[in-house]
């Protein structure tokens, strides 16, 4: 028996983005594979409070307002069928 977990690439994401406070902007968490992987962000490794920003389901965190409270880490995870790739 053999089993194959498929490749993700996550190369083209960058490790440190800014967003300008007040200013609409957002962070990209870029991946590819097959099948294609499904975006999930953590913010200090726990889940979003109310206020935070819009998960577009894309691998984007779209901020209309962002402030100081919410600096911090995010973490994008990357689901597939047969694995998981967690991204800081």
């Amino acid at each position: 028996m053999q089993i194959f977990i498929p490749a993700v690439n996550t190369d083209a994401t960058k490790k440190e983005q800014e967003l300008v406070y007040g200013k609409k902007g957002e962070v990209v968490c870029m991946a590819d594979g097959f099948p294609k992987p499904k975006f999930f962000w953590l913010y200090n490794l726990s889940a979003f409070p109310p206020s935070f920003p819009v998960d577009n389901g894309d691998g984007t965190l779209t901020f209309y307002n962002p402030a100081p409270e919410h600096a911090g880490k995010y973490h994008c995870i990357l689901l597939v069928l047969q694995g998981n790739k967690m991204q800081e």
